[in-house]
Parts: structure tokens; sequence; C-alpha cells
């Protein structure tokens, strides 16, 4: 499905194409997926979505802001951001912190 939609995009439209086609594809990829598991998981698509949302478009706004700056103190303030607010808003619990230190150390 992405294929399909990358080849056209970035053949007419090149590198903003690679981009949109990306995202399209991944964004239709995620619709199928989440349709497929529904009914099986108990999942609830706005609560996942809405602080990683927040969380993205704060550190946008901050890339944006620094970006004047130099790209490395833009990229370590969009990090910073980022992890600050999602932290904030509960996006990662102790539980979620327990379970990768147990998969990861």
């Amino acid at each position: 499905m992405t294929a399909a939609l990358l080849l056209p995009l970035v053949y007419y439209k090149s590198g903003w194409g690679a981009s949109a086609g990306m995202a399209l594809g991944e964004f239709l990829m995620m619709i199928l997926l989440y349709r497929e598991i529904n009914g099986r998981i108990p999942f609830q698509l706005m609560a996942a979505v809405l602080k990683p949302l927040g969380a993205s478009l704060l550190m946008g706004m901050c890339v944006l802001v620094t970006l004047p700056a130099g790209l490395f103190l833009s990229v370590a303030a969009g990090m910073i951001v980022y992890a600050g607010v999602i932290s904030l808003m509960n996006g990662v619990t102790r539980e979620d912190i327990v379970f990768l230190k147990g998969r990861f150390l």
C-alpha cells in the first residue's frame, strides 16, 4: 500500500511526494490495523493518540522557534520539551518504565 502511494508521488512531487506518501501510507496502515484488532484487544484509540500528538505539536513549535540558534540546540530542546510534556501528561506511567527496564536491562 505504501509503495503504491510512494511511486507516483515521488515521481511527480519529488521529496515532498516521498514525505506525503510515507505519511499517508502509514496512516492508512494504522487505520487497517486498528479495524483488525478493535474487537480483539481493548484499545482506546483517542486516548492513545492525544497525549503524544499534543507533545509532538509542542515539540514542533519549540524546534521551529529554536531553529535559528542551530540544529543541534533545536533538536536537543525539542527532545527535552517532548519528554517533559509527555511525562507531565502522564503519557508514560511507572508501569511503562518498569516494563521497559525489564525488556532492555
